[in-house]
């Protein structure tokens, strides 16, 4: 039988829009709660807790399974102190007193 294929995504199941998720990007000091929600050019963007300011996620699609096997995103609100485990103690970026 011959028909149309569903789509094909390189994307986890659970990566969706309104997707809860925890992201800790090399730029941040520390771990962030948030949702993910893809824009109207199909780019994806990381929402931190109530913020309606997001942060990109350039190609999300070809950078997925590297942000997941490197501990900088992961699926739901992780708990921090699982995030940080992945990461030596001399990465956390800390503020001047």
């Amino acid at each position: 039988m011959i028909g149309t294929s569903p789509t094909l995504s390189l994307l986890p199941f659970w990566v969706e829009g309104g997707a809860n998720a925890t992201l800790f990007l090399h730029s941040m000091s520390k771990p962030r709660h948030g949702v993910l929600q893809m824009d109207d050019k199909n780019e994806w963007y990381f929402y931190a807790g109530k913020s309606t300011e997001g942060t990109l996620l350039p190609d999300l699609s070809a950078n997925i399974h590297t942000l997941l096997d490197t501990g900088q995103l992961f699926r739901g609100h992780t708990k921090f102190k699982t995030v940080c485990a992945y990461f030596p103690e001399s990465s956390f970026k800390t503020e001047s007193t």
